[in-house]
């Protein structure tokens, strides 16, 4: 978590100037915007490495050959093999079957969970002066090779089937597009925390070709703002556990900031109810965006940095936008998901 944080936070205060430059019509952005992005780049470009590990953690793996999987994930040599298989898509590379981090974290998780039945069981047939040579070799073979042609080609079918999802409720007119409003904005922090929001980027390519604006962007800025107002109520509700007040004051202004993985990761996901809650505040506030046809003229980091994006005489529907998450993530959080035992 403070890792995630302090990345967020370096790349937040970077996202915000560099949207007012994008909205001035400035291309070349300053130096020290590039080097705080630099500075808080590394950890969520290579997460997927840090997930590895970290769930070797939970399943009893190898921690080491965890980060290996998740490193395998996101090797530009994916491309080799999808190119080779058939399964590169050289139009809409983003749209491929089989790209370097197809399929988020996801992928990960269930490789790791593989390797760590793997491991046992090679252990239990492998001599022990053999098994430091043999088990960890035998097992990367294994479950890389899955890991690659397997689970990876899987996440990424279940990830464009989402697209396809999105792209309908997208191109939606009259009361269906404020219904596809709240559909998308509630679901994006799913999405978000399995790392397949990247699959959303081709939409947002393709409506600014077309229309010279974008529309989903802003939507699914609102989900931020459903985790802010419920973090809120959590920090209120949960007066005896300084340990997760102390994680909400530290994550708060990362998340205003338009980064939401450290509260994601750090409070409503954890606690279950939360993350309900906070999808569905966000939806609410993707309903109004929908149904007040705001749009932005790039995309970029969300909450208040992506203010300076929104296009003239949308900025105050942008607002008010926010303020509906707000409220109504503190509100469905404060009455409806808040875990019982929140101060234990």
């Amino acid at each position: 978590i403070p890792a995630i944080i302090g990345a967020g936070l370096l790349n937040g205060i970077a996202g915000y100037f560099q949207n007012v430059y994008t909205a001035e019509g400035i291309k070349d952005m300053p130096m020290w915007i590039t080097f705080f992005q630099t500075l808080g780049s590394g950890l969520f470009a290579y997460f997927a490495i840090f997930v590895g590990i970290n769930s070797a953690n939970e399943f009893g793996a190898t921690p080491a050959l965890g980060g290996v999987i998740g490193a395998i994930t996101i090797s530009a040599n994916i491309n080799i093999f999808s190119k080779a298989l058939g399964l590169y898509n050289a139009d809409v590379p983003l749209n491929s079957i089989l790209i370097p981090g197809k399929g988020g974290i996801i992928g990960v998780i269930i490789g790791v969970a593989i390797l760590a039945w793997v491991e046992k069981q090679l252990r239990k047939v492998i001599p022990d002066f053999l098994d430091t040579i043999l088990t960890p070799m035998i097992s990367l073979l294994i479950v890389g090779t899955l890991t690659i042609f397997a689970i990876m080609p899987f996440a990424g079918v279940l990830s464009d089937l989402i697209i396809k999802v999105f792209s309908f409720f997208i191109m939606s007119e009259g009361p269906m597009a404020i219904i596809g409003g709240f559909i998308l904005a509630a679901s994006f922090l799913p999405l978000l925390m399995v790392g397949l929001h990247h699959g959303l980027i081709p939409f947002y390519m393709v409506q600014l070709t077309q229309f010279g604006s974008i529309s989903l962007f802003p939507i699914l800025c609102m989900a931020g703002g459903g985790q802010i107002g419920g973090a809120a109520a959590i920090y209120l509700k949960a007066k005896n556990n300084e340990k997760l007040r102390d994680i909400i004051r530290s994550a708060m202004p990362v998340a205003i900031l338009g980064i939401g993985e450290p509260m994601l990761y750090g409070v409503t996901l954890p606690l279950g109810k939360p993350f309900i809650t906070a999808s569905i505040a966000g939806g609410l506030g993707g309903a109004f965006l929908a149904a007040t046809k705001v749009q932005t003229i790039a995309f970029g980091p969300a909450g208040i940095t992506a203010i300076p994006l929104v296009i003239p005489g949308k900025i105050a529907y942008y607002a008010i936008g926010l303020g509906i998450s707000y409220i109504a993530g503190f509100t469905i959080t404060y009455f409806f998901g808040v875990p019982k035992d929140i101060n234990e």
